[in-house]
């Protein structure tokens, strides 16, 4: 069996329900809901939040991130999604990666990109070099 069926049927119904729960115990109000749209965003920022914010995935893409946030809205409750050249913006609780989405926000900025060849590559291209080839791969596509 190669998809995890628990992953497949989870909706944006029960993410909306597990935030009420954890919101529900959060008599303080010291927590942050963050939603973002896939598991290539909560790999990326689970090691950038702390220990006040809970993590979710919205399991219908960036569609979802927008109607968990908007069915909350208020500030507790704030998404992270691709912008895909999204002129309008639909909640001012929904904050956008630069640029179109987080690869090119990541590939596109000096910093992170040598940061993350450091990390992870271990070729013998320049990171500058790197970026090029994958950004020539990408224009294939």
């Amino acid at each position: 069996m190669n998809s995890n069926s628990i992953r497949t049927n989870i909706s944006k119904e029960d993410i909306i329900s597990d935030i009420k729960l954890t919101k529900s115990a959060d008599l303080n109000k010291e927590y942050v809901y963050l939603v973002v749209e896939g598991p290539d965003d909560i790999k990326f920022m689970a090691k950038f939040l702390s220990d006040n914010v809970f993590l979710y995935e919205s399991y219908s893409g960036k569609d979802g991130v927008e109607e968990i946030v908007t069915y909350f809205n208020t500030q507790e409750v704030i998404g992270i999604r691709d912008k895909d050249y999204q002129l309008i913006k639909k909640s001012s609780y929904i904050f956008y990666y630069d640029y179109c989405c987080l690869e090119m926000m990541l590939i596109l900025s000096d910093n992170v990109f040598r940061n993350l060849c450091t990390e992870y590559y271990h070729g013998k291209l320049a990171f500058s070099d790197l970026r090029l080839k994958i950004l020539q791969a990408l224009k294939e596509v």
